[in-house]
C-alpha cells in the first residue's frame, strides 16, 4: 500500500514539475511576442513623428498654399479689439 502511495504522490509531483514547465514556456513564449510587438509598435511611432516634423514643415506648408493660389500678403495689421474693462 505504501508503494502504491508513494508512486501515486511521486506520479502527481512530476506531473505537476511539468505543467509548471509547460506554463511557464507558454508565458516566455507570450512575453517574447508582447516584445516584439513593442518594437515594432515604436518603430511606427519613430516613423508617424518623422511624417509629423515633414507634413508640417513650414516650407512645405508654403509651397502647398502657393500650389492652391493662396499668396502672402503685403502689409498685416494686428486689430486690437477693446475689451468692456476699459472706460
Amino acid at each position: 500500500m505504501f508503494l502504491v502511495f508513494s508512486a501515486l504522490i511521486v506520479t502527481a509531483i512530476v506531473a505537476a514539475a511539468a505543467s509548471l514547465s509547460a506554463m511557464l514556456v507558454q508565458a516566455s513564449f507570450r512575453v517574447d511576442e508582447m516584445e516584439a510587438a513593442v518594437a515594432e509598435l515604436s518603430d511606427h511611432g519613430e516613423v508617424l513623428v518623422t511624417d509629423i516634423a515633414e507634413l508640417s514643415s513650414p516650407s512645405r506648408i508654403a509651397k502647398w498654399a502657393e500650389g492652391q493660389g493662396m499668396v502672402m500678403p503685403d502689409g498685416v495689421v494686428a486689430l486690437r479689439v477693446p475689451t468692456g474693462d476699459q472706460a
